[in-house]
């Protein structure tokens, strides 16, 4: 078995860039900086074995991991996570005024 550099790399960069980036802590977003740093090894090693299809999909998550590095290091206003969130009220709820029981205007009846 040869030693692989490209195997280490791949494995090293990408798992641990993988890893932090679904943490919960603040330096999660240091694993968008290890993504992208990978790209160059995957893109050598689909190339170097002429897997091709590798190599299209590597283009892919390059443009991937560099939005994790602008999002999360280069933009001035830091994303957040996203809090819970009300559902919208339904159409047919706000057809019927509970206080009078009176149907507004231009509701359509359907039978059920």
């Amino acid at each position: 078995m040869v030693f692989d550099l490209t195997q280490l790399g791949i494995l090293a960069l990408t798992g641990t860039g993988i890893w932090l980036v679904g943490r919960p802590e603040s330096w999660r977003r240091v694993g968008y900086i290890l993504g992208l740093s990978a790209q160059p090894v995957w893109l050598y090693m689909s190339i170097k074995s002429e897997l091709w299809g590798v190599a299209i999909l590597t283009l892919f998550c390059t443009y991937g991991w560099a939005q994790g590095v602008w999002f999360h290091w280069f933009r001035v206003e830091r994303v957040l996570p996203e809090g819970p969130t009300q559902s919208p009220m339904p159409p047919s709820a706000a057809a019927v005024n509970t206080d009078t029981h009176e149907i507004a205007p231009g509701t359509a009846m359907t039978q059920a």
